[in-house]
């Protein structure tokens, strides 16, 4: 028989574990409404916490290398990045993350200042991603903790990263990228 105490106090825990659980969505556009993410300009920081990429079987390991140099010269040069969020056709921008092309959510819940996300997207002919990510939100910073599996171009890839984005106000849509062709004399 359970001590009046402790009955007392796991009939006061387990109301309020239920009520601090994250709320499930039925699309990332209410998801992203219902957790107050603003639309706007976000400064996001990357830091790619771990990688690996290997060869499929019967694929070339130099291609596989080759992805992995070209995934940390990425990772370097995104470490800092600015970012419009909202909503398109067929893509969701949200601060630190992109889910675009034809994803399927088996995880998307917020509430509470956290939120949690798991997709499984596919992104071309012969790519597929699954997606895990989870974090804290407020009206100016979101944090999460990604993790991606992907396979593409012969290669599994396996990353995890973790992103800290705050609100800056004003989206500032990167300048156009100026391409000039000379002509020979």
């Amino acid at each position: 028989m359970l001590r009046p105490s402790l009955a007392l106090s796991l009939a006061l825990l387990v109301p309020l574990a239920a009520a601090a659980a994250p709320r499930p969505f039925g699309s990332i556009e209410e998801f992203a409404r219902a957790v107050g993410l603003r639309k706007g300009g976000w400064d996001t920081s990357i830091e790619l916490t771990a990688l690996d990429v290997q060869a499929l079987p019967g694929a070339d390991p130099a291609a596989a290398a080759g992805l992995k140099a070209q995934i940390e010269s990425r990772a370097r040069a995104g470490k800092m990045m600015h970012e419009c969020t909202g909503a398109a056709s067929g893509r969701v921008k949200l601060p630190g993350i992109l889910l675009e092309n034809d994803c399927t959510f088996s995880r998307l819940e917020g509430g509470k200042g956290r939120w949690a996300l798991a997709s499984t997207c596919k992104a071309g002919r012969d790519s597929i991603f699954n997606f895990v990510a989870q974090g804290t939100y407020s009206a100016r910073t979101v944090t999460g903790r990604h993790e991606i599996d992907l396979s593409m171009n012969g290669a599994v890839v396996h990353m995890k990263a973790q992103t800290v984005s705050r609100f800056v106000g004003k989206c500032v849509p990167p300048p156009p990228v100026r391409i000039e062709v000379s002509q020979p004399d």
